[in-house]
């Protein structure tokens, strides 16, 4: 009977193997605290790669059609970031849409598209920010509701100033007051 065997040294690739999971995580840490959903969404519309605040928003996407994943639909969706990113070769395209979360849930997002590019400076892929903007969307409609409401309030409606200016009259106040 032989034995034949090879030693090699592999210190060097495994500190490089370590160094790569650490840059790994610290991506996957800030990517998670950004506050706000990424997406890689390729050429053919496809999710290629999404951060933990993603999928918690629209739950498992990658592999999917952009299109169908984030808002049930057979086709690119109008107005569609990335379209437009891959189309026109805009640097950054940004817009608000109403869908609906993993859940059913209604949401408004704010929607940052921006183009991925490879070494030679080709678009290869879009990046998509998506900031949940609901909270935000609901006060700005119930502070119009309210704007309305004094303005066309048939009591007289005035504010004032620390120095007791009048800063705001609605319509009656203008009638009633002179």
């Amino acid at each position: 009977q032989r034995l034949v065997g090879t030693h090699a040294d592999i210190t060097e690739r495994k500190s490089a193997e370590a160094e790569l999971i650490l840059e790994h995580t610290k991506l996957e840490m800030v990517t998670q605290n950004v506050g706000a959903g990424l997406a890689i969404i390729s050429k053919d519309y496809r999710t290629v790669w999404t951060n933990k605040v993603m999928g918690d928003l629209y739950g498992e996407t990658v592999g999917r059609n952009c299109f169908q994943a984030y808002n049930g639909r057979p086709a690119v969706c109008p107005n569609c970031g990335v379209q437009e990113i891959f189309e026109s070769g805009k640097e950054r395209v940004v817009h608000e849409q109403w869908g609906e979360d993993a859940k059913g849930n209604p949401i408004c997002a704010e929607i940052v598209a921006t183009p991925v590019r490879d070494k030679d400076g080709t678009v290869v892929a879009a990046l998509e920010m998506v900031t949940p903007i609901t909270e935000r969307k609901r006060a700005e409609k119930e502070l119009r509701l309210t704007q309305f409401s004094v303005e066309h309030a048939s009591d007289a409606v005035f504010w004032m100033d620390s120095q007791a200016r009048i800063v705001y009259v609605n319509e009656a106040a203008c009638l009633s007051l002179g």
